[in-house]
């Protein structure tokens, strides 16, 4: 066929696709549809359904190198791809999205991007028009890359600095705790000793109401030193690095209830053991203050009509610490974990407000994480959560045969 037959034959369509064609006013068309398509100023083809290229128009012969007789062609010989997936692509285009093809043939592949609408004749899809549209600058392309890059190293290293910036601070507040509750130790330790002597030596000589005094100020004294001690304990937590090893839980918290047996049986308390809880990555003095806030705070705030009572469980990667203790809030749930924060604000019950403190920043150090849920009355469940099975287990020690 030759390329004037195949205009003839189509010339209907280029009539009808001339409608579609973007940016072109009809009120500036020449009489001839086909002239007005053969001068855009883009590059256009026609294609029909079988993926022959029917029509390109001056520009487009300019841009793909063809030869006016060389029309009709198969889409392959313009573009990079076999035939059902270039014709595949042209369909899925012609709903709206852009179509980029690669010339074929050339030593460097030039990218076409083109915008591709359907001719159509009662309702049949007859072929498509591609109208070239503008491709972004390479050089721009590579400019909005470079701010968009530069724009993000920025934002890092800010945060990078506002990062060091914080643990620095931190660092020295921390630092700045624990020599003051170091130093705070020995003058506090005279008072007490003070007012050990005084009411010791000249108890018989005071009043019940300077009696009274002096105990309060006693008893003041006894709970500052609780309180330092607790400071001091909080900042070695995070001066130290863990120490990272196979620890049998099971074995901890046998260690912890050993520890409180006498306020266990003072109270009648209970502590229950789900199955076996196995091993996990962590320092064994860590994890020994973590287990003894967490079972001691069981304990300090069980309810008062009830004994205490802890369940300890295990799956994978989590330990679940439940109680039938007072509860607190929900709403509070997330606070707890701040200093001098309290479960309950009660004048019999004694604390610093750093137990739970502290348990977060073991955590924190381990990669752990910890959430804490109750209601008043009901009790609360504290959930130590990503734990690390050891790669290598530990070695268990035979013990006496039963």
């Amino acid at each position: 066929m030759t390329a004037g037959a195949a205009w003839s034959s189509i010339s209907r369509k280029v009539k009808a696709a001339v409608n579609i064609i973007p940016d072109v006013s009809q009120a500036a068309l020449p009489l001839d549809a086909s002239l007005a398509f053969d001068h855009m100023d883009r590059a256009a083809l026609v294609v029909d359904p079988a993926g022959n290229v029917l029509v390109a128009n001056r520009a487009a012969r300019r841009v793909l190198s063809l030869e006016p007789d060389a029309l009709p062609l198969p889409i392959e010989r313009l573009f990079k791809g076999p035939r059902d997936q270039l014709l595949g692509d042209i369909v899925a285009a012609a709903s709206g999205s852009r179509l980029t093809l690669l010339a074929a043939g050339a030593a460097r592949r030039t990218p076409f991007g083109f915008r591709v609408s359907p001719i159509r004749e009662d309702a049949l899809v007859k072929g498509f028009v591609l109208i070239q549209t503008p491709e972004p600058a390479p050089w721009k392309t590579i400019a909005d890359m470079s701010d968009q890059l530069r724009e993000a190293n920025a934002r890092a290293a800010h945060e990078r600095r506002a990062k060091l910036e914080l643990k620095r601070h931190n660092r020295a507040l921390e630092n700045f705790s624990h020599a003051a509750a170091h130093d705070l130790k020995a003058p506090l330790r005279n008072i007490s000793s003070v007012l050990d002597l005084l009411a010791e030596d000249y108890g018989k000589r005071l009043d019940d109401e300077a009696l009274d005094y002096l105990s309060k100020a006693s008893e003041g004294a006894r709970r500052l030193q609780s309180l330092i001690a607790a400071l001091l304990e909080h900042a070695r937590s995070g001066d130290v690095a863990p120490k990272l090893g196979a620890e049998c839980l099971d074995t901890a918290v046998a260690a912890v209830r050993a520890d409180l047996d006498l306020l266990l049986e003072e109270t009648g308390g209970t502590i229950i053991v789900g199955e076996t809880l196995g091993e996990v990555e962590a320092d064994r003095t860590m994890l020994g203050q973590l287990l003894q806030n967490l079972i001691g705070n069981a304990i300090k705030y069980r309810h008062p009509d009830r004994p205490p009572e802890i369940r300890i469980d295990r799956t994978h990667q989590t330990l679940i610490i439940r109680d039938n203790g007072r509860g607190f809030e929900p709403e509070r749930a997330d606070s707890l974990f701040e200093p001098f924060a309290r479960l309950t604000v009660s004048s019999g019950i004694e604390g610093s407000g750093i137990g739970l403190a502290t348990c977060r920043r073991i955590c924190d150090r381990h990669g752990w994480t910890i959430e804490a849920e109750g209601r008043p009355g009901e009790g609360a469940i504290f959930t130590v959560g990503n734990l690390r099975v050891p790669v290598v287990p530990s070695v268990a020690t035979p013990g006496p045969m039963d």
